[in-house]
């Protein structure tokens, strides 16, 4: 092991839950457009709380693919699959290696090759159809994109248990252990690092602490009246089919979640080994049930 239990303990006790990522991020940071002070609790305002009772209903359910890229000239090398399933009581997080592998056709093929042949929406589809669970919605990041995001919602406050020192994409990143507040630029550097000892497994877990630990601080921004200009800066800063009814239909369920008192997002992480020639990533039989039962099976 990489000293993964450790690891996981320390950060998910830390911070308890693509920074970026998404029309559910969108929908769980609203609020933070009202300059809060990075480092403080979000502040509520209770008058702008709905007293209404909600009900959330298995047809809200939202499942989405979302892709980081350095830039459009380079594939993606994050895929993070979020699950809005606030009957659950859930926003489920994942994070699949660029190289796991999946039956398409007559043929074994990585997310990667997948990417290269018909963009992300294709691999969504083929995903959708091998882990037999419903993906709705995709969407494409930039570095740049997720840096403007992170400088509308505010920079997030973390614990880095291992030093990045590396090559990348024409820059060498630099990180060292210790406390960090996380711009954009790292959040993207931290995600896409390739170098870890336990290699894709090592990665996914990491970049699942981190979301899981970012969604979990903002999620009771949502319950302010800020989050619209954030969601709209989501949208604007992605290649996406997500839509703001998407997001105007859910808020409330959103809401709901936020006030909830377990915590509602939920890692998901993976298991699986690399093949011979470390070309690429094949999960256990285990970790695709474990995908399944999440993002699909009814309470």
């Amino acid at each position: 092991m990489y000293e993964n239990d450790e690891l996981k303990a320390r950060l998910i006790g830390f911070g308890s839950a693509f920074a970026v990522t998404l029309l559910i991020m969108g929908g769980v940071l609203t609020g933070v457009l009202a300059h809060l002070d990075q480092l403080s609790p979000p502040v509520i305002e209770k008058t702008q709380v709905s007293n209404r009772i909600v009900v959330p209903k298995p047809a809200e359910r939202l499942t989405m693919l979302f892709a980081l890229q350095e830039t459009a000239d380079y594939a993606p090398e994050v895929y993070l699959l979020a699950g809005f399933l606030p009957d659950k009581g859930q926003i489920a997080i994942t994070l699949l290696p660029p190289k796991s592998l999946f039956f398409h056709g007559n043929e074994w093929i990585t997310i990667d090759h997948l990417f290269t042949q018909g963009g992300l929406p294709y691999v969504a589809k083929t995903l959708s159809t091998s882990l037999e669970i419903p993906i709705e919605r995709t969407g494409l990041f930039t570095a740049h994109g997720v840096n403007k995001v992170m400088e509308q919602v505010g920079y997030f406050d973390y614990y880095i248990t291992k030093g990045l020192d590396y090559p990348h994409n024409q820059r060498q990143v630099v990180l060292t252990p210790g406390q960090h507040l996380l711009d954009g630029r790292k959040v993207v550097d931290i995600l896409c690092y390739p170098a870890y000892d336990n290699a894709e497994e090592e990665r996914s877990d990491r970049g699942t602490m981190l979301m899981t630990s970012m969604l979990d601080y903002y999620l009771s921004l949502s319950l302010t009246n800020q989050g619209d200009a954030v969601v709209k800066t989501l949208l604007n800063q992605s290649e996406t089919n997500l839509s703001f009814l998407d997001y105007q239909d859910r808020k409330p369920s959103i809401q709901l979640l936020a006030q909830q008192k377990t915590p509602a997002v939920t890692p998901v992480y993976i298991e699986g080994n690399l093949t011979v020639d470390y070309q690429g990533f094949v999960l256990t039989d285990n970790c695709i049930q474990r995908i399944k039962d999440m993002y699909i099976r009814q309470s």
